[in-house]
């Protein structure tokens, strides 16, 4: 072979290589560039995940605190309206036994008295069940048969079940003795003290932390 041809054959091999590893250096750097950006974009992804489960995890925790909070209240108003049905029941009974008929006929009686002491005309109407106003009929009669005549009547209201109703002015005014008046009366104003105590429960603060340090 001649030296021209091969100095020939030498330089098409050496501008092969060349090109070759041109090629192959801009394969690598493509690949480099598409490298760095697949891992950028991940990077990227995985900041939003992150972001979007610390978002999702706090918003899940507001949740979860506000059912607790409602959960909470829930239980509150349960046990105050339980504690008040009781308190009402038990003061219900507690003047179920108080309305006693002895204690019907003193209280008629000073009403019936402080109105035979006032001058002009006050007509007076005591408001009975049908079981208590035979004994107070009797009781009357017997020893205020003068307010009787001076204006103070008695009649029998089938709906009061114990206690009486007081009315004046041929029916205008009413004042309500009964039981149940009475005892939603003394329940209203139980209520307020029965709040506090359910509140102090329900914050763990007892009321004679202070009083200790004498």
């Amino acid at each position: 072979m001649s030296e021209s041809l091969e100095h020939l054959i030498s330089r098409l091999q050496q501008e092969a290589v060349q090109e070759a590893e041109s090629k192959a250096r801009v394969i690598v750097s493509n690949a480099q560039e598409k490298a760095a950006a697949i891992l950028e974009q991940a990077e990227q992804e995985k900041a939003a995940i992150i972001q979007n489960g610390q978002e999702e995890a706090a918003a899940y925790v507001e949740r979860a605190d506000a059912q607790l909070q409602q959960s909470a209240r829930d239980v509150l108003i349960s046990v105050r309206r339980g504690i008040e049905n009781i308190l009402k029941q038990l003061v219900a009974e507690a003047v179920d036994e108080a309305m006693t008929i002895d204690v019907l006929q003193q209280m008629l009686a000073g009403m019936a008295q402080s109105c035979a002491d006032r001058s002009g005309d006050h007509r007076l109407e005591f408001l009975l069940s049908p079981r208590d106003k035979e004994k107070l009929v009797a009781f009357f009669a017997s020893r205020y048969r003068e307010k009787m005549a001076s204006g103070v009547k008695i009649r029998v209201d089938r709906d009061i079940e114990q206690g009486f109703k007081v009315a004046f002015k041929e029916g205008e005014v009413y004042l309500d003795f009964t039981n149940d008046a009475v005892a939603e009366a003394l329940s209203l104003y139980l209520r307020p003290r029965l709040a506090e105590i359910v509140k102090t429960a329900a914050t763990g603060k007892g009321e004679s932390g202070s009083s200790g340090s004498a």
